[in-house]
C-alpha cells in the first residue's frame, strides 16, 4: 500500500505547522485498513440510498484537507447524473430522500461497522444547505432537523438488515479504490 493521497484545499494554512500535524496524523489515520473499509463503507450506505432515489452516477473524492485548519475528510461522493424519475419528485419527497442518503452514510458507520462516531456532521451541514435552497425556491418550511432525525432512524433500522448490508457491502467494494487511489 503506497502513501495516502490528500488533496489539500488551496486556501489551507500550508505553512502553519500545527495543520502539517494535523496533515500527518490524518496521513497516519488513513494508513490503516479499518479506517479506509470504515469510510468506503459510509460512502457506500450514501451510494445505496442515493440510487433508491434515482440517482445513476457519482463522481468520487478520496481524502482532502482545508480549507480551514480543522477541516480533514475521508472521502465524499457527488451525484451527477439521475433518472426522469428523480427529476419528477415533489420537492419533498426528495428532501426526505434525500435526508435518508445523507443519514446512511452515519448508520452504516454505526451498525454496520460498528463506530460510535457516525461521521455525518458534514453530511448534515450539505443536506441543510442543499435542502434550505429547495425550500427557498419553492417558499416552503420545513424543520430540517426533525427531516433528519426521522430518517435517521429509517436508516439505522434498514442498515442492519443482512440484505442491505451485503448490498452495501458490494458498494464499498466497488468504490474503495476511487476514492483511495493509492491501494491500486
Amino acid at each position: 500500500m503506497g502513501e495516502p493521497v490528500v488533496t489539500i484545499h488551496p486556501d489551507a494554512p500550508k505553512g502553519d505547522a500545527e495543520f502539517q500535524q494535523k496533515l500527518e496524523q490524518f496521513k497516519a489515520l488513513l494508513s490503516g485498513a479499518e479506517e479506509l473499509h470504515a469510510l468506503a463503507m459510509h460512502e457506500a450506505g450514501h451510494e445505496f440510498y442515493y440510487r433508491q432515489m434515482g440517482i445513476t452516477g457519482f463522481d468520487y473524492y478520496g481524502p482532502s484537507a482545508g480549507p480551514g485548519e480543522n477541516d480533514f475528510f475521508g472521502a465524499s461522493i457527488d451525484p451527477t447524473s439521475w433518472t426522469d424519475d428523480f427529476i419528477h419528485l415533489e420537492s419533498l419527497t426528495r428532501i426526505h430522500l434525500a435526508a435518508r442518503a445523507n443519514t446512511a452514510g452515519g448508520s452504516v458507520t454505526k451498525f454496520v461497522v460498528k463506530r460510535s462516531d457516525r461521521g455525518n456532521h458534514g453530511d448534515f451541514k450539505g443536506f441543510v444547505a442543499a435542502s434550505s435552497l429547495v425550500l427557498s425556491d419553492h417558499k416552503l418550511t420545513l424543520d430540517l432537523r426533525a427531516v433528519w432525525n426521522k430518517a435517521e432512524i429509517e436508516t439505522d433500522r434498514e442498515v442492519r438488515r443482512l440484505a442491505t448490508k451485503e448490498k452495501i457491502k458490494k458498494i464499498a467494494v466497488r468504490i474503495k479504490p476511487l476514492l483511495f487511489t493509492w491501494l491500486e
